[in-house]
């Protein structure tokens, strides 16, 4: 059985697989953190499902990017899965949870434009197009400011909450060929942990996924933390170590 877990944004998400099925999940928002919530919504998962934990032949998770104490939330807890059960730890980009593959086969000569909010003014930003059955996924620009965003050079529909944080600062012509996705928030793609797996399960022929040790696993961070930012602006200092 497949265990898939995301945590990477506002809404979180896990869900188990067998046989490339779904078996049974849940979801969240934050209106409590993602720390006070997997752990519960991982007991109701096996417990619903009437399964044991050392059934889980593999786990997959979103490392990034995203929110960092999101990141770390979700990665510790999949990384102590796989550990405890001896299995490797599968990666993903969390891009691939904002969008679906069903959606993206209605819209084949799309360009599928995901816009995340990366705080401060700043948007993570990846592109992915479907060619003969085949996913490209673009995953070159690590943050992007939205007044610099292009017009791509073919229709195209945005996925993510980037775009309305930050419509006031996105150009006029950008906003005017936008296209956005009707996907229920009641329907079981907007689990991002269903949807991830889906990608693992149909593209992992294209996409890359990092088959992991689950001790060299780390978070996937396109942009230094505010205390990072900070440091290197010189509004820290470096904690030095006194001898005694």
């Amino acid at each position: 059985m497949l265990l898939s877990v995301d945590t990477s944004y506002s809404t979180g998400g896990i869900a188990l697989f067998g046989d490339k099925k779904l078996i049974t999940d849940f979801m969240w928002s934050d209106d409590k953190s993602h720390s006070e919530t997997l752990t519960v919504q991982f007991e109701k998962l096996i417990k619903k499902s009437n399964t044991l934990p050392s059934s889980i032949t593999e786990v997959l998770c979103s490392h990034g990017p995203g929110s960092f104490t999101g990141l770390r939330v979700g990665m510790n807890f999949a990384k102590t899965i796989a550990y405890t059960n001896k299995i490797k730890l599968i990666l993903a980009p969390s891009f691939r949870s904002i969008i679906d593959i069903e959606t993206i086969k209605k819209y084949p000569s799309h360009i599928h434009l995901v816009l995340m909010n990366a705080y401060k003014n700043q948007l993570f930003k990846a592109k992915y197009r479907l060619i003969n059955n085949l996913l490209l996924e673009d995953l070159s620009t690590s943050t992007v400011l939205p007044q610099d965003l292009k017009i791509p050079d073919q229709d195209f529909m945005i996925w993510g909450d980037g775009f309305e944080t930050y419509k006031n600062l996105i150009p006029d012509n950008f906003k005017i060929k936008s296209i956005f996705p009707n996907v229920s928030l009641t329907d079981p793609i907007s689990n991002p942990a269903v949807r991830q797996a889906n990608f693992y399960f149909n593209y992992d022929h294209c996409l890359k996924f990092l088959n992991i040790d689950p001790l060299m696993a780390e978070p996937l961070y396109l942009k230094k933390s505010e205390a990072e930012e900070n440091l290197s602006r010189g509004l820290l200092k470096k904690h030095t170590q006194r001898k005694l």
